[in-house]
């Protein structure tokens, strides 16, 4: 099975608030919260090839998703690859 996207454009990442953050020097230590209100993914896509063997998958076109209220969390004791 093959499949492929192109003109992929994501829309809304650098709407991102943090909404905390904390940072220590002894540990050397760095944790953030982040929220993205609204991230929009729009492109091409194509799809060739038999599934399990036996029945063929075949298709392409534009697609669109879109996802709500993204939260993150990042911590991290080796913030410099040190």
């Amino acid at each position: 099975m093959r499949g492929f996207f192109e003109n992929v454009d994501i829309i809304g990442v650098a709407d991102h608030i943090i909404d905390g953050m904390m940072f220590n020097v002894v540990p050397l230590r760095m944790q953030m919260h982040i929220t993205v209100p609204k991230v929009q993914t729009i492109g091409t896509y194509g799809v060739d090839g038999v599934l399990g063997h036996v029945i063929p998958v075949y298709g392409g076109g534009k697609f669109e998703y879109e996802k709500s209220l993204i939260m993150l969390e990042k911590s991290d004791q080796n913030i410099f690859g040190l």
